[in-house]
């Protein structure tokens, strides 16, 4: 069924985003309602520009969770030709399609209007979500005083480019955290209203972050805002080097407008670290506590993705290790301490990889970065070296979104991984 959009946008505007109407009825096509769910718990909220295989096998999974979960599935069709996803509407509840593509924020805070239920679960359309994923949502906010979940990602194949990020899985514990994931993060519809919904001026790169400092603005606690090791998805970082170079400066100069923007936009991160992997600085619902039913059922669901995904995430983080495990991170040392501890990478990780090694009291020797211009230059009191100053002398920690290239680079130096090097994130 085709809706009346202007009275329809008109309905949901009064709730919804405080936005410029006319903009938004002039790049939406069309909405088709497909299937009434009258009474959703969770909107599951879907954008994309182009066709993607997994999306066909994202809704798949989806379509086998709708009898644990009362929730829409919502389509936003991002300026693609109708006929290109024709193949995905059948799984829809709401398909909305648009004249052009107006951006990932814009499109996600459209696809937000049209959504009923209070809760709302953004996707990524190339993630493939685990078979208890809209569930596992549900049950931290059900379970946990939060505003809004990230959940977690785990590669879905072997790509060396899955290698570079440091942000998508870490670890197998509940805390607050920052809502990195954008593709994987559910939040309050009220809550992402008041606070006026993504920002639509961000391109691409930190719209997350970003929406977390305004809604702290407003709820100053950090345990609103959660990590949720249960909430999975299978997905994949961008495997097409060119593409990946595109995304990297957009992401850069993305960086650089909410830095000028926020006067906290570089340290805010620091300001959850105490937090990681600590379930103890989240708040329990009072009305959780007595209900022992849900309870049994949380705690089944976080053993069987837990089951289901271990060797997986075992295999990702062999040769890994995290920024905040103190107790590895105090093993690998005193089995080094006779060498001098360098952090290959100077960017944010080598900065947080920095402040972690302080707080354990453990002494850095060098940055070391392939960036000559840096070389002969300090940071935060330490000098930067040119790797080809690395001796045997040194245990190397890899603490860069470039460690695979990193890795190959010390290896061809001869220098060897858990020996004499480990990549940190």
């Amino acid at each position: 069924m085709e809706m009346n959009l202007k009275e329809l946008f008109k309905d949901t505007i009064r709730g919804g985003l405080d936005v410029e109407f006319e903009r938004y009825i002039e790049a939406i096509k069309n909405v088709e309602s497909r299937n009434d769910v009258s009474d959703p718990v969770i909107s599951v909220i879907v954008i994309a520009w182009k066709f993607h295989p997994n999306t066909i096998k994202s809704f798949e999974k989806l379509k086998k969770q709708r009898h644990d979960v009362p929730f829409e599935l919502i389509f936003v069709n991002n300026g693609a030709n109708d006929e290109e996803l024709q193949m995905l509407v059948p799984f829809v509840d709401k398909y909305i399609s648009l004249n052009y593509n107006v951006g990932i924020c814009v499109g996600r805070n459209i696809g937000a209007q049209y959504a009923k239920a209070p809760i709302l679960l953004f996707l990524d359309d190339d993630g493939i979500p685990d078979e208890d994923f809209v569930i596992s949502h549900l049950l931290c906010h059900r379970r946990f005083d939060v505003l809004i979940v990230r959940g977690n990602s785990i590669p879905l194949t072997e790509h060396p480019s899955n290698e570079r990020p440091s942000k998508y899985y870490i670890g197998n514990e509940f805390f607050p955290a920052i809502p990195y994931l954008e593709g994987n993060v559910s939040i309050k519809k009220d809550v992402f209203f008041e606070v006026g919904g993504w920002n639509e001026e961000i391109t691409y790169g930190g719209e997350g972050k970003e929406l977390s400092m305004r809604i702290f603005k407003l709820y100053p606690q950090s345990f609103k805002q959660m990590y949720s090791p249960m909430s999975l998805i299978y997905h994949d970082n961008e495997m097409d080097e060119e593409r990946l170079a595109q995304k990297t400066i957009l992401m850069a100069e993305s960086d650089h407008k909410l830095s000028m923007k926020y006067h906290d936009w570089k340290t805010y991160d620091e300001k959850w670290e105490e937090f990681y992997n600590k379930p103890g600085a989240l708040v329990e619902l009072d009305e959780w506590k007595a209900d022992f039913e849900n309870q049994k059922l949380f705690n089944n669901i976080r053993h069987k993705v837990w089951e289901r995904n271990k060797f997986a995430v075992q295999k990702y983080m062999s040769n890994k290790v995290f920024w905040y495990d103190e107790e590895r991170i105090l093993d690998i040392y005193k089995k080094s301490e006779t060498r001098n501890i360098c952090i290959f990478g100077t960017g944010v990780v080598g900065e947080k990889v920095f402040r972690s090694l302080k707080r354990y009291n453990i002494p850095v020797a060098c940055f070391v970065d392939n960036n000559r211009s840096l070389w002969d230059s300090e940071k935060q009191g330490v000098p930067v070296i040119n790797p080809k100053k690395l001796t045997k002398d040194n245990f190397i920690f890899i603490a860069s979104g470039w460690r695979l290239d990193i890795a190959q680079q010390l290896e061809t130096m001869g220098f060897i991984e858990k020996e004499d090097y480990i990549a940190i994130i």
